[in-house]
């Protein structure tokens, strides 16, 4: 079993496994399910328990068989958190950009437990007008957007590109396209 405590509450789940691995996916699970939908979502066991791909989940596989550098993994990954960020409507306060306090980690803990199943090409089409929309109708200042809400979903896209797919694939449970791949950049 588990106890979880959050928001003031504390509460025990049974995770029926003597595995160790497996009760902590299904500890993990129970978590991140009650980060999304609270405890009035999280109360019945067995739809707490869900093992669907988060957001968290397509990151962790991505930093560990991406052949890309460094710095270029951690550029493709701070974009793909900023358009989820957005689509979501997730605000941060200013310590989201602490890293030494720890407000970055819990920043990027609520973003990556988004679950992947909830980011359709629709969404991402609807951000990406969005974005260029919210920046003015000036015709530089629109090129500007548009050039940038390419970079964007060209970094999202390399998340889940050629090299790292297969791995993907094999660890986690993804939908057949993937969003950003059906969206067009802008011309």
């Amino acid at each position: 079993s588990v106890r979880i405590s959050y928001k003031g509450r504390r509460k025990a789940f049974q995770l029926d496994t003597p595995n160790k691995k497996a009760a902590a996916i299904k500890a993990r699970d129970i978590y991140r399910n009650l980060v999304v939908n609270g405890w009035a979502g999280t109360t019945d066991q067995k739809s707490a328990v869900k093992t669907e791909t988060t957001i968290g989940d397509v990151i962790r596989v991505f930093s560990e068989h991406t052949t890309a550098s460094s710095k270029t993994s951690t550029e493709y990954i701070r974009l793909l958190r900023k358009v989820i960020a957005s689509i979501k409507n997730l605000t941060g306060e200013k310590n989201r950009f602490d890293y030494v306090n720890g407000g970055s980690d819990k920043w990027h803990t609520k973003i990556d437990n988004v679950l992947l199943s909830d980011i359709t090409a629709a969404k991402v089409n609807k951000w990406r007008l969005a974005f260029v929309k919210k920046r003015g109708t000036d015709p530089e200042k629109e090129k500007s957007a548009k050039i940038s809400a390419n970079t964007y979903i060209t970094g999202c896209r390399s998340v889940f590109g050629a090299k790292v797919i297969d791995f993907l694939r094999a660890e986690l449970d993804l939908p057949d396209k993937i969003a950003f791949d059906e969206v067009e950049k802008f011309p």
